[in-house]
């Protein structure tokens, strides 16, 4: 079975490409740490840009409930 990874970090406030840009690295490098051996959730790719925060939450809520 696959271990899921989610990862987390500000958003809010932040410009949406950067943040992108931001998370997108991160979600390179656990890859990269872990030989590619795990499944990256990003936030970035749950919610698209311009979307409401509370609708976001909670989709990244469920999100994370299903992860390792």
């Amino acid at each position: 079975m696959a271990k899921y990874v989610y990862i987390s970090g500000p958003v809010t406030g932040l410009d949406y490409d950067t943040a992108k840009e931001t998370f997108d690295r991160a979600a390179e490098q656990i890859r990269l740490k872990h030989d590619g051996n795990v499944v990256v959730v990003n936030p970035m790719d749950i919610c698209g840009k311009g979307e409401d925060w509370g609708y976001c939450m909670r989709k990244c809520i469920v999100a994370l409930c299903d992860c390792s």
